[in-house]
């Protein structure tokens, strides 16, 4: 069972691109982002048109709203395979929405 996460003090530092792309990797990764942004809608967020930048190679993803409650990332200390490393993650209300909330 992994490690919870804990709140970090310091940003992590965005890894720049090394080798090839991926791109049936990066497809599903779009495929998922397509339908969690159709799953906000349906539960009343609202959201802005996605748009494509520049020369076709630059997506800028929707604006997302949920009204009466507050979006924000955190920066937290996981464990992953005996190393703690830090990963950005999404909150709704202070908490990260990779834990099971109870509605």
């Amino acid at each position: 069972m992994p490690e919870p996460l804990k709140k970090s003090d310091t940003n992590a530092q965005p890894m720049p691109p090394t080798g090839s792309v991926d791109i049936l990797v990066v497809r599903e990764g779009l495929a998922m982002v397509m339908d969690g942004l159709r799953v906000m809608a349906t539960g009343n967020a609202k959201l802005s048109h996605a748009s494509v930048l520049s020369d076709g190679r630059i997506c800028l993803l929707p604006m997302i709203e949920i009204p009466g409650h507050v979006i924000g990332i955190k920066v937290m200390e996981v464990m992953e395979g005996g190393k703690t490393v830090k990963k950005q993650v999404f909150t709704t209300d202070g908490f990260s929405v990779m834990e099971v909330m109870d509605k």
